[in-house]
């Protein structure tokens, strides 16, 4: 039989680790329920009720602005500090940016991911070394650089002028990959191949790779929103 001492101690440690679980849980939320609050926040009232966690005088006035729905002879406009917001326009401005950048980016990163994985050829731990240590470059230093190659090609203000920098392939999106081919089997490969599989199209079909691409995707989307 138990020990109902230990069965004890074991329940107690059980809801302490729930507790921990709940309390990051709160703060991992709590910018998310700030974001909420500032939105529903009547701009009256949003810096003098800044230490309360319910909006004061809460409004849809903020969202009914953005989507547009607003009088344009609302007093209420008067006392915002932005102009006129196209949001529609904005989103599909940010869907267009978006699938540009990360659709090319997934795709070439796949291929480069499938060639340091799985193929044999001269120099191919050196090279995926240096795609290492791209990693280690910070984002800010190639902005300059980047904007210059951008303004010589005649892109400026234009969605290949935006893409561009990050449409081909990242280093952490080709290691995440590389890892993920590491881990599939070769067996289904060579099952692949004697039915028929071509190198690399045919096969990708037949890999598991769907929860990596979706992974590395939205890794790639939050990236480059963040950029925008």
């Amino acid at each position: 039989m138990d020990n109902p001492t230990s069965s004890s101690g074991r329940f107690s440690r059980r809801w302490l680790g729930y507790a921990v679980l709940a309390l990051f849980a709160i703060i991992s939320l709590g910018p998310i329920w700030i974001a909420a609050k500032t939105a529903l926040s009547d701009s009256r009232t949003l810096f003098s009720g800044a230490s309360s966690l319910l909006p004061q005088d809460p409004t849809l006035f903020n969202f009914e602005r953005v989507m547009g729905l607003v009088n344009p002879s609302d007093p209420r406009l008067e006392q915002t500090s932005f102009g006129k917001v196209d949001f529609y326009r904005a989103l599909m401005n940010s869907v267009i940016f978006t699938l540009l950048a990360v659709v090319p980016q997934i795709v070439c990163s796949a291929m480069a991911a499938y060639a340091f994985a799985r193929l044999r050829f001269p120099g191919r731990r050196l090279i995926f070394f240096l795609f290492l240590c791209a990693t280690m470059i910070p984002g800010v230093v190639l902005f300059i650089p980047n904007f210059i190659l951008i303004k010589d090609l005649g892109w400026l203000n234009t969605f290949q002028g935006m893409a561009a920098p990050y449409a081909l392939m990242t280093p952490f999106a080709v290691f995440f990959l590389r890892q993920m081919f590491l881990s599939t089997p070769r067996e289904l490969e060579e099952s692949a191949r004697i039915d028929g599989a071509k190198l690399l199209f045919d096969l990708f079909p037949r890999c598991p790779t769907d929860p990596s691409l979706g992974t590395g995707d939205a890794d790639d989307f939050v990236r480059v929103e963040r950029l925008e």
